[in-house]
């Protein structure tokens, strides 16, 4: 256990104090960037270069600021009366809250991709704790993963803090903002928390803030180092600790409730009723598309598949098969989801929403596939593949199966990609 190097303050020596524990569970601190703002952008191009926050227009409260509107000082919590004085040219809109819920529950299925522990702290912000061992993949290397996925299939941006427990991990994801990734390790933690100014010391509010100015300290470090009879005195017992705990960064344990599953997954639900089978086979089709490419971005294959349908008057079911092999190839999941679909609905449509989600994963390095006789050369995973470099290189959309791309293909061009909401 590392500590510090005792120095005095006013004279008075202070003894070591340990840092934060080596955990050999890297914490991932995933924090959607301007979150509302971002959505609300995204929606709406004609916003997107714009100072703009969401909120009221001439009253009430700023909900979200973009990072245009931030830089004339506009922040969440401040009065929108304040903020256009601050942004003249600034633009206030009204919240669309189903549609931050939704782009939420899209984040945290891809965060499932990635581990079945995975606990959102709010609408816009989640911890996630990694499986470790010799063959875990680098923490670093998921984070940017997930910030790639989230920007490519969301068109929104998220930074990623890694660290020994969630105090670091969220603020390696704050030093990180916006738009990045910051990996803080267990014997860096002091490097990284004693520079900085006491007020981002997270769990330091603007009073605490004030209250530790008028004791001389203005860095953490310093905070570290304050006699804890100061720090009782002046916060009272509890949080007179707890303040000194932070500042060796000790905070923040994890606390994941239950097992979790992981899994790949994706819902579509349509802006009407699907009453014809081709339509309902290419949205199938759609959601296959994204949880295969979901899974060659996570490099897993599944073994097992449910299906699930929601219907006009809102009943839902579901059904589950398990597969000879573990696979991520799209055309092998549609198939499986076809067939459950048949089986479920049994001639029934007037379907609202379809979705597919992918369990028993299985690191695509450790599973071995047995290829069958009659098999071509080159099949559906290397087309695959190549789709993926393709949309890697020229960008999502640009690469897309006919039978969703035909005028007669129902879903691909009587329902485009703005009337479908995924999630």
């Amino acid at each position: 256990m590392a500590e510090s190097s005792g120095r005095a303050v006013g004279g008075v020596p202070v003894s070591p104090q340990p840092v934060a524990d080596p955990s050999p569970t890297p914490i991932l601190h995933v924090d959607m960037d301007a979150f509302y703002a971002s959505v609300t952008q995204r929606d709406r191009p004609d916003l997107a270069h714009l100072p703009m926050w969401v909120g009221g227009a001439e009253r009430g409260v700023v909900l979200s600021a973009n990072y245009r509107a931030r830089e004339y000082g506009v922040r969440g919590g401040m009065p929108v009366a304040r903020a256009r004085r601050l942004c003249p040219t600034g633009v206030g809109v009204p919240g669309d809250f189903a549609s931050y819920s939704e782009a939420s529950h899209q984040v945290r299925e891809i965060l499932h991709t990635f581990s079945a522990r995975v606990q959102m702290a709010s609408i816009d912000e989640a911890y996630l704790e990694l499986p470790c061992g010799p063959r875990a993949v680098p923490a670093a290397e998921v984070g940017a993963r997930i910030r790639a996925i989230v920007f490519d299939e969301l068109q929104l941006t998220c930074s990623v803090g890694i660290g020994p427990n969630r105090l670091i991990a969220k603020m390696a994801a704050n030093a990180a903002k916006p738009d990045g990734l910051r990996e803080i390790a267990a014997d860096a933690v002091v490097e990284f928390l004693h520079p900085l100014p006491v007020e981002a010391l997270v769990g330091v509010g603007e009073s605490a803030a004030a209250t530790l100015h008028r004791l001389g300290v203005m860095t953490i470090g310093e905070l570290a180092e304050l006699p804890a009879e100061e720090l009782r005195r002046a916060f009272g017992p509890h949080a007179g600790v707890r303040l000194k705990a932070l500042a060796w960064g000790r905070g923040g344990q994890t606390e994941f409730h239950g097992p979790g599953s992981r899994g790949v997954g994706c819902q579509l639900t349509v802006s009407r009723d699907l009453s014809d089978l081709d339509e309902l086979h290419a949205v199938l089709l759609r959601v296959a598309t994204k949880v295969g490419s979901r899974m060659r971005a996570a490099d897993v294959r599944g073994r097992r598949l449910t299906l699930g349908l929601r219907y006009a008057d809102f009943s839902s079911a579901s059904t589950s098969a398990t597969l000879a092999m573990p696979t991520d190839v799209t055309q092998e999941l549609y198939q499986v989801a076809r067939r459950l679909c048949a089986k479920l609905r049994g001639g029934r449509l007037g379907i609202r929403r379809v979705g597919v989600r992918v369990t028993e994963l299985s690191d695509r390095s450790r599973t071995a596939i047995q290829p069958r006789l009659d098999e071509p050369e080159r099949g559906w995973s290397d087309l695959d593949r190549a789709g993926d470099q393709l949309i890697r290189r020229f960008g999502r959309g640009k690469v897309e199966r006919a039978v969703l791309t035909r005028a007669d293909g129902g879903a691909g061009s009587e329902m485009p990609d703005r009337s479908l909401d995924w999630r």
